[in-house]
């Protein structure tokens, strides 16, 4: 850590509110910390919840990739689209 430290008027939950990012304070999932316990641009990793891998499946009509999901210990809706954590099994296909 940087040695700043949040205070009423600067964290995240204030940056998310002002700045209308609600949809990233409902996605965090810090174990110990809620949004205005955290600064909005430090370095600290911050673990978050989003589904969104599997919703953009599901709204661009990729629902084939959720069958493909291969990760044993996330699901697909645990992850975030382009993140580098879940895994699929690679099908492979002669087009002819």
């Amino acid at each position: 850590m940087d040695g700043r430290a949040p205070t009423d008027t600067h964290n995240l939950q204030v940056h998310g509110e002002e700045n209308g990012r609600l949809d990233l304070l409902q996605e965090l999932a810090h174990p110990d910390k809620a949004p205005r316990d955290l600064l909005p641009a430090s370095n600290e990793k911050v673990p978050r919840q989003s589904g969104k891998f599997e919703d953009w499946c599901r709204e661009t009509g990729r629902e084939e990739l959720l069958g493909e999901w291969d990760d044993p210990d996330r699901g697909p809706g645990q992850v975030s689209r382009g993140s580098k954590v879940g895994r699929c099994r690679l099908t492979l296909f002669n087009p002819s």
